[in-house]
């Protein structure tokens, strides 16, 4: 399967790879795209991983993500994420690493 996953984002997912903050690439590379969506539980456990913090909205404060309410109402079990904004987030946890 090709990936959906612009060229940046796919070195940002290799690079939280090797951080430790996710097991396995295929799914982010699939989903982290646009017109895709995320599991919003699983983008909520990227953050938490990613942070070191217990909640996502702790996490989401730490990572000073824009629309802070988006990502709470979303990143939740349930819910769903824009596959590009969690590209984005991607990419500013691989720079903060």
């Amino acid at each position: 399967m090709e990936s959906a996953t612009d060229a940046v984002t796919a070195k940002a997912i290799n690079a939280i790879k090797a951080a430790g903050i996710i097991s396995s690439p295929d799914y982010w590379l699939e989903n982290a795209a646009p017109c895709k969506q995320v599991n919003g539980e699983y983008a909520g456990v990227l953050m938490q991983k990613a942070t070191g913090k217990a909640t996502t909205a702790e996490a989401i404060a730490v990572l000073q993500l824009s629309d802070p309410d988006y990502w709470v109402q979303n990143a939740v079990p349930g819910g769903t994420v824009d596959g590009k904004l969690v590209g984005y987030l991607i990419q500013k946890i691989a720079r903060i690493l």
